[in-house]
């Protein structure tokens, strides 16, 4: 019989343990939310895992909430070290190329001929050199191996080789600040929602540690307070915002209007990665934990007009599988109509046209990874990669002709990855 913790994962929120044993009392469970920042697991998972103690500590940069009488851990799990102490499936070297590679027949599919894998483990990363090698990556690739604490850093900056090829290229490192959203606002209830990834010297620490290798640093923060944090950190590490915008340095997500980042953040060069579809799956979620008194804040969230106008360089993006889609059409949609999952249409001021979120995806996306001078653009000298619509893009204004593209077909250095 298999005894591995059967790994789910779902829409709805995350179900304390001996709720989850009423469904499943025979088997150990993890259920992982689609965002990856929440779990749940049954007795069983959690007997396995050693965790049905009340001496049981956190795990760093991760929280377990527990039954209020006992101590003992309940189920719920915040943040990938909470969940993954319970379970980490490995995929075998077969696996990893297999994965790999339908994934990014998946993105050429679409029209993607670039991706960012900023949340990798670098074994993982080796399937792309090896699709590479094979002939058989569709994509370009840029790798940011994930680390989760300050001796996990300095083990992948010892050994990590600076691996670049025609398609592959490590470009830099990933950590978080923040798992749901770190903010200086958040009401008592859903305080546990809002802690930090890392302690704040540790994760000045981190960050001054890939500045100081020479490395691309890349910081998935999504609250107002997670960005300042980051800021701060980017600052310290780079001494001054001349040096910090020679390095790019780059903030995920960052959902949040806040005028006096946002200025800082033009001034010190920092790329602005995000996901505009974060409005339809996330928006509504985040209103509800904010309360009343976040309405305003959750109405200006992703405010890609503002980034624009105080010239912030906004790269869009997709992060499968924490979002539900892959296509850019999807990314593009949500920027110009900002209406959530539930139909609330947020502020208006900050929706974007067609061919300026296009351009966030292209030319934007290239200059947050160096790649400005060959990809983004079709421009002579650059590298041929290209996609093929079915309608001329310059024409397209609405959202519905949005959502009537299709890909006719993809080109990678000039060759046909995928035809439709």
């Amino acid at each position: 019989m298999d005894c591995r913790p059967r790994i789910q994962h779902v829409c709805g929120g995350p179900l304390p343990a001996p709720l989850l044993d009423e469904a499943v009392p025979n088997h150990p469970l993890l259920i992982i939310h689609w965002s990856g920042q929440f779990g749940a697991a049954n007795t069983l998972a959690l007997k396995k895992a050693n965790l049905l103690r009340a001496d049981v500590q956190d795990p760093y940069g991760g929280k377990y909430l527990r039954d209020r009488r006992s101590g003992v851990p309940d189920g719920v799990l915040l943040h990938y070290p909470a969940i993954y102490s319970v379970y980490q499936p490995e995929l075998d070297p077969r696996e990893q190329f297999e994965c790999a590679a339908w994934g990014m027949q998946q993105f050429a599919g679409v029209g993607v001929t670039c991706i960012h894998d900023n949340f990798c483990h670098p074994q993982y990363a080796s399937a792309y050199v090896r699709l590479e090698r094979a002939g058989k990556l569709p994509c370009r690739v840029r790798v940011y191996p994930y680390v989760k604490n300050l001796e996990v850093c300095r083990l992948y900056l010892e050994r990590m080789q600076r691996y670049q090829d025609a398609l592959v290229r490590l470009q830099g490192i990933k950590l978080a600040v923040d798992g749901y959203a770190m903010m200086y606002h958040v009401p008592p209830e859903h305080a546990h929602l809002a802690i930090p990834m890392h302690p704040q010297p540790l994760f000045n620490q981190i960050i001054k540690a890939i500045h100081d290798k020479g490395l691309q640093v890349d910081v998935h923060a999504v609250g107002d307070k997670g960005v300042d944090w980051t800021l701060d950190a980017f600052a310290a590490a780079a001494g001054s915002a001349a040096e910090c915008a020679k390095r790019r340095h780059r903030i995920e997500h960052y959902c949040f209007r806040k005028l006096d980042s946002i200025r800082r953040t033009a001034e010190m060069g920092v790329p602005v990665c995000t996901q505009p579809n974060w409005i339809e799956v996330k928006a509504d979620d985040i209103a509800e934990k904010l309360g009343q008194s976040g309405s305003e804040t959750v109405g200006s969230t992703l405010p890609l007009k503002t980034f624009a106008n105080e010239g912030v360089h906004v790269a869009l993006g997709a992060d499968v599988p924490a979002f539900p889609s892959h296509s850019p059409l999807d990314s593009i949609r949500s920027a110009m109509e900002r209406r959530t999952g539930r139909g609330r249409y947020l502020d208006r001021s900050e929706a974007v046209t067609f061919l300026e979120a296009l351009k966030m995806h292209t030319l934007s996306s290239a200059y947050a990874a160096f790649d400005e001078k060959d990809l983004g653009s079709l421009e002579a000298g650059k590298c041929a990669d290209f996609v093929v619509w079915n309608n001329d893009l310059r024409t397209i204004k609405t959202t519905a002709e949005v959502m009537a593209l299709r890909p006719v077909a993809t080109y990678l250095a000039g060759n046909a990855v995928y035809t439709g």
